[in-house]
């Protein structure tokens, strides 16, 4: 292949791989203003009016998104079904989450939707085929350290000084169990300091909608610049708990760089310079940390580096062995998982961008029940027992109440007639409750620990029948949610020796086999 033709060809990759990268970061560009869009749809619903409020700016992209929009029979809710970050989003009502958010849910969950589980594992079966694919393809913060490697290698040029610090491989694996440990007891908040991608899509979000930065844009200011002035390329190579995460999926993938090494020139290490992570396909087999970003197929000069299946049945038995650290990393995953205690969790359509301060961020319970075409959930916050300064009604439980209509896919406005009972008894009534910000209704008052309670709301619907919604709720958790963490530990501790026990019986019987069959 002539040099000419190689270089068209390595434009065309890189091109096509910018294209993802850019696809993502305008996706995440088109979420807010969709929901910007919507609300003034729904408020305006015309360019005119929304340039009045806004601006013509703003009228000018109202315009666009309405054109774009109006292809589908209902625009608001084709809008609507673009959401999230890159912790958890929906593309066209697709729900896709990360690899980690769902270990952390996992966790993290006494009650799991299977509708995060099913997009969660979207993530692992892609790794299953192509392995690492995500870090080169999809991460928004490539672009970012593309652009400091340019700006590096632009400084070195005019010989200002730079650090270049390697970091050791098991910061990320330390990163990895740190984060999830931490984020069960604080919530999954923890990992946007820890995942600068996540943070990248939510202040985009921030910028777009409040025109501000969170604490968040510095946390990503400080990443990239540690990346440009003293460990360049070390957070996806040796950080990023989420490339160790697919590693681990990887290793199992069906497609993966192979190099024909007796082919290649006896010195050369081109490959080796241009991996973003390190590695050498000349002299590497597993490559477990490839990003697949064909930079080195591209580089190759004799063009011996390909991308080819690896997958065949004589590889069964080896494959069952490489799984053993995979197996013992999903059964902690499960054993944490049966004892997680509930964090708060958002309300059925609301996203996570939109809570208000009246929404609980601590430790809860969530019920849900339906009834008549509609559904209803209650989230419990127990102040009692807590000695809390900063607490108006240390002694109160407050339920946050969220009706949503089934058949109309909206959330129930009206005044509901609320009632909380036990064993007939009537503990709190309260009679034309409106709902407060975020659509929620709010019941506060001291209630004794007991497991028997009976929440009971009634309201007209828009026909003016009225409709009865029961739903038995408790304001302590119970002994398993309370202490299960702890059970968890040690369950912990007990499944990884006997994993290690098995493991060392098995090593131990095949040298046995291997000196008998010396002598």
């Amino acid at each position: 292949m002539s040099n000419k033709r190689q270089l068209k060809k390595i434009k065309w990759n890189e091109l096509v791989r910018l294209t993802s990268l850019l696809a993502v970061v305008g996706f995440f560009i088109l979420v807010p203003l969709s929901n910007w869009y919507a609300n003034n749809k729904i408020a305006y619903n015309q360019q005119r009016l929304v340039g009045l409020a806004d601006g013509e700016f703003m009228a000018f992209i109202y315009s666009c998104l309405d054109n774009l929009y109006s292809l589908w029979s209902d625009p608001i809710k084709a809008a609507t079904s673009n959401n999230g970050s890159l912790w958890a989003y929906t593309v066209l009502g697709i729900p896709i989450s990360d690899p980690l958010g769902l270990i952390a849910e996992l966790i993290n969950s006494v009650k799991f939707p299977t509708k995060y589980l099913i997009g969660g594992l979207i993530p692992f079966l892609i790794a299953l085929i192509f392995g690492r694919v995500f870090c080169a393809w999809f991460c928004p913060m490539v672009l970012l350290f593309g652009i400091n490697a340019r700006i590096r290698k632009a400084l070195d040029k005019v010989g200002v000084p730079l650090l270049r610090i390697k970091l050791p491989s098991y910061t990320r694996t330390f990163l990895f169990w740190f984060g999830l440990i931490i984020s069960h007891f604080m919530g999954a908040w923890v990992w946007h300091f820890i995942l600068p991608y996540i943070t990248f899509s939510h202040e985009i979000f921030s910028i777009i909608i409040f025109s501000s930065v969170t604490i968040g844009f510095y946390f990503l200011l400080s990443i990239v610049l540690l990346d440009l002035a003293v460990i360049p390329g070390e957070f996806c190579k040796s950080v990023c708990p989420t490339g160790l995460l697919l590693g681990w999926v990887g290793r199992f993938r069906l497609f993966k760089i192979h190099a024909e090494s007796t082919k290649c020139p006896k010195y050369c290490i081109q490959c080796l310079n241009v991996c973003p992570v390190g590695l050498y396909p000349r002299k590497d087999i597993k490559l477990n940390s490839c990003h697949l970003c064909l930079k080195c197929k591209n580089q190759c000069p004799k063009q011996i580096i390909s991308l080819r299946p690896t997958f065949n049945l004589s590889k069964v038995a080896k494959l069952s062995k490489k799984a053993i650290p995979l197996i013992q990393n999903f059964l902690i995953f499960s054993v944490l998982t049966i004892s997680g205690s509930a964090k708060a969790h958002h309300y059925k359509g609301l996203p996570h961008y939109s809570y208000f301060e009246n929404y609980p961020q601590v430790p809860i319970l969530e019920f849900i029940a339906e009834g008549h075409d509609y559904e209803m959930l209650a989230t419990v916050y127990n102040f009692q027992g807590l000695n809390m300064e900063q607490v108006d009604s240390p002694d109160d439980v407050r339920l946050y109440v969220y009706i949503f209509d089934i058949q109309r896919n909206k959330s129930y406005l009206g005044k509901v007639n609320f009632e909380i009972s036990s064993d007939n008894e009537k503990i709190l009534q309260i009679n034309k409750l409106e709902p407060e910000q975020e659509s929620i209704y709010l019941l506060q008052k001291k209630i004794k620990e007991q497991s028997n309670l009976l929440l009971t709301a009634s309201f007209l619907n828009d026909e003016g029948k009225q409709i009865i919604i029961k739903l038995p709720i408790q304001i302590t958790p119970s002994f398993l949610e309370a202490y299960g963490v702890y059970f968890a530990i040690v369950g912990f501790f007990i499944v990884v020796m006997a994993i290690k026990l098995l493991a060392r019986n098995k090593s131990t019987k095949e040298s046995d086999k291997r000196l008998a069959y010396a002598k």
